[in-house]
């Protein structure tokens, strides 16, 4: 008898640590956009029926791409909060802005499985206010949708990536207006209507124009201004950005034919331009975060065949396509990390778009080499966020 229950306390000993060592590699990895625009709109604080404020929404699975736990197999928990604000996992799942708070704002985006594993990545979104409408107090608007006044509220990639095509006689882009919406609600039902335009020869709502075509002239950094209509003819719009190169230097410089025999067209993809996700500790204590190369694409095009295959890497320089279609990342990649995503035609044509990671870590894994929380975007984009450094007081 002594010695059976000495063998269940052992097996209770055991099982207490195999429990405390497996909670130590637990914390999910989330894998999440880094940056939405998002449009301010009249909204009822009241519940009286008549819009009296100027807000901006965000839930958290506006930011969510997907997370991953290896240790349960239940749902994950999902919350959200200004970056900095929360100690632990927060009880809030969305969040208000309000005019002051235009410009840049930083996100902390928490995963947790309900028994004490979390993490959280940081993003951002950018509050915006395209027709200066926090200038004077809220209009007294019905909120109802017989006499429906009330523009959309919507939210915007912030950006894309793509690269420039050759037509056979010069390179170019298409961008569609609908591949830039994130999301759109609306206070009473309809369809949304989507018009696209370059920002800068905005004279109002454009003409019937679904999509722009931009030339390589008008690269790299593109600022287009996507405009939103609801069923009763009320619109709203938010500027975002496209990254456009001529990264196999046969579309802008050396056309190649356009014709498909032979095709010799490169495929071309159009891809989220930041994503962020955090490391993740392995049982014996190194931080490790995986991504796929599928993740990261939003269209794929090509002038005969169609895409067949995908695959990704770092940026290295080189103009050989990737061997595997998934990325394996350690401490050695913190902070912004460039990434390209490879298609393969079924001619046998590669083509790549780059795009980056931010890789954090914010549970302490990579030692000192701690994860430099100034920066939330790469060097290329800071034409784009100039634009908006006179609102972030």
């Amino acid at each position: 008898m002594k010695s059976q229950v000495h063998f269940l306390l052992f097996c209770l000993f055991a099982w207490n640590t195999l429990s405390a060592g497996a909670q130590s590699f637990c914390q999910p990895q989330i894998v999440a956009l880094n940056g939405l625009a998002i449009n301010l709109h009249a909204i009822d604080t009241n519940n009286d029926q008549v819009t009296d404020s100027w807000r901006a929404s965000l839930n958290s699975s506006d930011l969510l791409l997907y997370a991953s736990n290896s240790c349960s197999t239940g749902p994950l928990q999902y919350a959200i909060a200004r970056s900095g604000t929360s100690t632990g996992f927060p009880s809030t799942t969305s969040l208000e802005f309000d005019c002051s708070e235009m410009g840049v704002q930083l996100i902390d985006l928490w995963a947790s499985d309900g028994i004490g594993h979390e993490s959280f990545v940081t993003t951002y979104v950018i509050v915006e206010d395209v027709f200066d409408q926090c200038a004077a107090p809220a209009p007294a608007l019905p909120t109802g949708c017989n006499m429906d006044k009330l523009s959309p509220r919507f939210m915007t990639y912030n950006g894309v990536t793509a690269a420039f095509q050759s037509n056979g006689a010069n390179g170019e882009y298409t961008l569609w207006g609908g591949s830039m919406v994130h999301a759109t609600e609306n206070n009473c039902p309809g369809f949304n209507r989507v018009r696209i335009e370059l920002a800068d020869q905005s004279q109002g709502v454009p003409p019937a124009t679904s999509k722009i075509t931009i030339p390589c002239t008008a690269g790299p950094t593109v600022i287009v201004r996507v405009w939103i209509r609801d069923a009763a003819g009320n619109w709203d719009a938010l500027d975002t950005y496209c990254r456009l190169e001529d990264y196999t230097s046969d579309a802008c410089d050396n056309f190649i034919p356009s014709g498909c025999n032979p095709d010799l067209g490169r495929p071309v993809l159009q891809l989220y331009d930041g994503f962020c996700t955090n490391l993740t500790p392995l049982a014996n204590g190194a931080g490790t975060a995986e991504l796929w190369a599928n993740d990261f694409v939003m269209r794929k095009i090509d002038n005969c065949s169609g895409v067949s295959d995908l695959r990704i890497k770092i940026a290295d320089g080189s103009m050989n396509p990737p061997v595997a279609d998934f990325l394996t990342l350690t401490c050695n990649e913190l902070g912004v990390l460039p990434i390209q995503i490879w298609g393969k035609d079924t001619a046998g044509n590669w083509g790549f778009t780059e795009t980056y990671v931010l890789v954090q870590d914010n549970i302490g894994l990579c030692g000192n080499a701690q994860f430099n929380a100034q920066r939330f975007w790469p060097t290329r984009l800071d034409d784009f966020m100039s634009k908006w450094s006179d609102k972030r007081k």
